[in-house]
């Protein structure tokens, strides 16, 4: 890399937008905001001595915003076309989530040589299978946790809005454990469903979690997982090494 200084990763989700600054490798702050606009991200990387951004986007991009990183002297925007060390097997790349792929660009850098199967906790959860020789074979998208509690909520007449924390037994005992229980424990069964499955396949399989409700459900499982809540930015942050390294 030109010089593994300060480095600013951007990943507009589809409920926030999260930035990570990375100082020489390592992250030394992360944000969540529910939007960004280019006078903040250009006051933000004056004040940090910013030099290289990048950028993802599964939300609405700004034109500001992507006006201001398209004129910063190092950057790269995450696409499906981006010159990277995985090969897309999905059959519709120009669709795929962008964090997605940064996601598995992550689990790439970190376990190389290695089957993995991603799970990222966010609005939707999505599933992620990359394999070995670094073949990225697609997933699923389910919904998330709390997008299962507001949808109970939203489409009946009488069901409450119910935290998504709560101590419950398997089986509900009242009506807001019992639709905590249907969507919390539906949803670590649907997870633990799935990894069982792909382990089928890749019985050497790393798990790796991440996303921001990944951190209400680790503890919930009962096989090895590793938990890294900055996996986006980890991808976001190696695909501007990769790519600097290999112009």
């Amino acid at each position: 890399m030109q010089n593994d200084f300060n480095i600013l990763t951007v990943d507009v989700g589809n409920s926030f937008v999260k930035f990570a600054h990375f100082l020489h490798g390592e992250i030394i702050e992360f944000h969540k905001k529910e939007s960004l606009n280019a006078v903040d991200l250009e006051a933000y990387c004056i004040k940090n001595n910013i030099d290289g951004i990048a950028y993802s986007a599964s939300g609405d991009d700004d034109p500001e915003v992507l006006n201001y990183i398209q004129n910063f002297p190092r950057h790269i925007f995450l696409h499906h076309t981006t010159n990277m060390p995985i090969d897309i097997k999905y059959e519709t790349p120009e669709t795929l989530g962008i964090d997605r792929i940064a996601a598995v660009l992550g689990a790439y850098h970190l376990y190389p040589n290695r089957n993995c199967i991603v799970v990222d906790f966010g609005t939707c959860i999505t599933f992620e299978l990359l394999n070995k020789d670094a073949a990225y074979l697609g997933g699923n998208i389910a919904p998330g946790v709390q997008m299962r509690l507001n949808a109970m909520h939203h489409f009946t007449d009488r069901l409450p809005l119910v935290d998504i924390q709560g101590d419950d037994d398997w089986i509900g005992t009242s009506t807001e454990s019992a639709i905590r229980n249907g969507a919390v424990l539906g949803t670590i069964l649907e997870v633990e469903s799935f990894i069982y499955r792909a382990k089928k396949f890749f019985d050497d399989a790393v798990v790796l979690f991440t996303g921001g409700g990944a951190k209400y459900l680790v503890d919930k499982f009962k096989f090895d997982i590793h938990h890294n809540p900055y996996l986006i930015h980890l991808g976001l942050y190696e695909i501007l090494k990769y790519n600097e390294e290999n112009e």
